[in-house]
């Protein structure tokens, strides 16, 4: 950098910036070396109070501001896009499977963008894509796409491309989300104790995710800040897999393996305890289900309950074992089959 004097040197405020806690750190990075490296200003950023402090040359500090309100302008704008792009998911026709594939989500917000402002085409390094004829239009042929509506309260990591409202997913081992699952899978006493993994799927119930999540709701409301929400396990047969993903952990089958701690459906922080009742099938595959369930307040259960007490939720062995008594209370979230 070049030395200048501290007597042309400026200093300038831009404050009450409400976005600047959602910059990401690249974007950061970006900005601190276009002001440092390229204007020789020195910039100083405050996330709690909203504010960055720029120490430079008047014409070098002015620059840097212009930069820096361009940035913010491209982050809102591309938030708005996201937004817009809520509930709804774009899709191809793959020429070989001929099955529908969903867009990776920033390309999807890309092209929800380009059809909201009535383009006839959108276009990028990667597709081509005719909104009047909806194809994307490939170097030696053409594959017809389609723009679906969804319910934008389902999570935005679901494969829409389903019409039945249920399906499983099965997870790449080398995605984020499969190696989430198996970290707390091994997290609960099952590292070393199976020979495979013979996969990962993500259940995707729209009726009863629905529910599940109103249910939520209305414990977040009465929780006064204390935790209500569990990720937990349970152990099954293979014959009760379909059951558990087409109709969730029906009560009617509470009391199968037992109702020690209260007549209702059981689960468990340690998987190696839900193992218990994960019964091999023929070809030796064990299932358990790693579910979110709303366990709220829980008290000390006994073979007697039907419902837990008036204040409590759920009732529990004070340890690892956790009773539920609402259909919509749990909802399984992922299926690991295994030996």
């Amino acid at each position: 950098m070049e030395t200048v004097c501290e007597s042309t040197l400026i200093k300038s405020v831009i404050k009450n910036i409400s976005e600047l806690c959602e910059w990401t750190q690249s974007t950061i990075q970006d900005y601190f070396k276009f002001c440092v490296w390229e204007k020789q200003v020195l910039p100083k950023m405050d996330i709690t109070e909203g504010s960055v402090e720029l120490k430079g040359t008047a014409a070098d500090v002015e620059k840097c501001k212009t930069y820096f309100h361009e940035l913010n302008s491209n982050l809102l704008n591309q938030a708005r896009k996201i937004a817009s792009a809520q509930g709804v998911v774009w899709s191809y026709l793959h020429p070989e499977t001929n099955q529908w594939i969903q867009y990776p989500i920033e390309l999807n917000v890309e092209i929800e963008d380009a059809y909201k402002k009535r383009l006839p085409v959108f276009y990028n390094l990667l597709i081509n894509i005719n909104f009047e004829k909806m194809i994307e239009i490939q170097s030696n042929r053409s594959i017809q796409v389609r723009r679906r509506e969804i319910n934008p309260a389902v999570p935005i990591t679901w494969d829409m491309e389903n019409d039945n409202g249920r399906k499983r997913i099965p997870l790449k081992f080398t995605s984020i989300e499969y190696v989430q699952v198996l970290k707390q899978f091994d997290a609960a006493n099952m590292k070393g104790k199976y020979t495979e993994i013979r996969k990962i799927e993500r259940i995707q119930n729209e009726r009863w995710f629905l529910q599940y999540s109103a249910h939520r709701d209305a414990f977040k409301q009465r929780s006064n800040g204390s935790p209500y929400e569990k990720s937990l396990f349970h152990g099954c047969t293979d014959v009760a897999v379909d059951s558990i993903i087409n109709e969730n952990f029906n009560r009617a089958y509470a009391g199968v393996n037992g109702i020690a701690y209260g007549n209702g459906c059981y689960f468990s922080a340690s998987a190696e305890y839900s193992h218990n009742f994960a019964i091999p099938n023929s070809f030796g595959e064990r299932h358990m289900f790693l579910a979110k369930v709303l366990t709220g307040k829980s008290t000390i259960g006994n073979p007697s309950m039907k419902v837990p007490p008036t204040g409590y939720d759920s009732t529990t062995d004070g340890r690892n074992i956790f009773v539920t008594y609402h259909d919509a209370q749990a909802y399984a979230e992922y299926l690991i089959v295994y030996k």
